[in-house]
């Protein structure tokens, strides 16, 4: 009877080993599994956690693989996950695609940021790069290129040029030129040539 039943423990054990089902429960990092009519409890994912670290949220569907050590379900940990029907292999399968429902955010303690929540918005030191809905941002320092819709503006701490399907506009300090609708018009505090020329009306 004894060695019965240590045959019989023996063989759960084995079957239990490695394990295939599907998420039917998702708390955080720990998700239940149904495989066939079993259900387990809580069981760990299998990730990356370290200093370096990757955090991609599992999904109440994923075919999952469910390993338990001597065979115990109560140790398993779930490694993730096998294309099937409700979440299938892309259609090219020589393309390399990742697909995201929810926002991504990348960091390193080396002062660099990116963030894809609304747009493309990357972060580095005092560089900033910014792409979102028709908006694009570059700056470094206190130097920007800003394009919006029809408009360019390239600027500095003291000078700006923004082109714009009205014209152009060119500022430095306390002078400025304006180029738009078929005018021209100059504002400063003083006005030089290099070379000289007449300040009169027809002459040079």
């Amino acid at each position: 009877m004894q060695s019965s039943f240590s045959l019989s423990d023996l063989f759960r054990r084995v079957a239990n080993l490695i394990r295939i089902g599907k998420v039917s429960e998702v708390n955080g990092a720990q998700v239940k599994v149904e495989i066939g009519k079993v259900k387990t409890n809580w069981l760990p994912i299998v990730s990356t956690a370290g200093d370096t670290s990757c955090w991609i949220p599992i999904s109440v569907g994923e075919q999952v693989v469910v390993l338990s050590p001597f065979g115990e379900i109560s140790q398993s940990v779930v490694l993730r996950s096998i294309h099937y029907n409700t979440y299938d292999a892309p259609e090219n399968e020589n393309d390399i695609s990742f697909n995201a429902k929810a926002d991504i955010k990348a960091s390193s303690e080396g002062n660099f940021e990116a963030s894809f929540e609304n747009g493309i918005e990357l972060k580095t030191n005092d560089t900033y790069i910014y792409v979102h809905d028709g908006n694009v941002q570059l700056k470094s320092g206190n130097a920007s290129i800003t394009i919006d819709n029809n408009q360019i503006e390239i600027s500095s701490e003291n000078s700006s040029i923004t082109l714009s399907s009205s014209g152009i506009q060119l500022s430095c300090s306390a002078s400025s030129i304006d180029m738009s609708n078929s005018n021209i018009s100059l504002n400063s505090t003083a006005l030089s040539a290099t070379p000289n020329f007449c300040k009169c009306m027809g002459g040079a």
